[in-house]
């Protein structure tokens, strides 16, 4: 659990400079019915893409 956290910080720590940029969470299926793995997409984003 420290190493998480100590490299959820240290990623943090480095994405300062990148403030216009974005780490977004996307999952295609919004509507879940019951439990079990969810996918989801990691993608960097720029706001300016669209």
């Amino acid at each position: 659990m420290k190493r998480l956290l100590a490299g959820a910080a240290l990623a943090a720590f480095f994405a300062l400079p990148a403030q216009a940029h974005f780490q977004l969470i996307y999952a295609p299926q919004t509507n879940v019915e019951r439990p079990g793995d969810l996918p989801l997409l990691l993608a960097f984003w720029h706001p300016f893409e669209n």
